[in-house]
């Protein structure tokens, strides 16, 4: 799992904000098994996996599921313009 530029900065300064960030993902079984080696792993709070739950986005309770893990509502969560990119 390699960063986009400029990613973890962006996570950081979110973090030191006070702001709680979360991870949607539709991903491959390997990566949450290898969560806690990533760069990622201290700059999010909350990891949701499609891999784990079963269902992949744009399934309406991983949004849900992600929002109660972050101890928010659904509505005051915002989505990075990166959330929709694909790699």
């Amino acid at each position: 799992m390699a960063p986009r530029n400029g990613a973890a900065e962006t996570l950081s300064k979110l973090r030191e904000r006070g702001i709680k960030t979360g991870l949607l993902s539709d991903c491959e079984p390997w990566v949450p098994h290898n969560w806690s080696t990533s760069p990622f792993a201290d700059l999010i709070d909350f990891p949701v996996y499609s891999s784990k739950s079963g269902m992949k986005k744009p399934n309406e309770t991983l949004y849900q599921n992600a929002a109660r893990g972050l101890g928010v509502q659904p509505a005051s969560v915002r989505m990075s313009p990166m959330a929709t990119a694909t790699s």
